[in-house]
């Protein structure tokens, strides 16, 4: 398992909010495509969980406020 997954994973198991890449296009203001190629780049962290990725709620409030990203 991946760091990333990792995350995903203690963030369902914390219940915390987590978002499927529509949900976070919209709260970035931004589309689908870009959600996924800011993933694919490395400036979305997010964890792909079967067929679908997952956003945490502070990894969008991450970007949204313009804050690098911690490896």
């Amino acid at each position: 398992m991946t760091e990333s997954e990792a995350a995903a994973v203690e963030a369902f198991k914390a219940d915390l909010p987590t978002y499927n890449v529509k949900q976070a296009a919209a709260v970035l203001g931004v589309s689908v495509r870009t959600v996924m190629t800011m993933t694919k780049d490395g400036r979305l962290h997010g964890a792909k969980i079967g067929r679908g990725w997952r956003f945490t709620d502070a990894e969008l409030r991450r970007v949204l406020n313009g804050e690098p990203r911690d490896n």
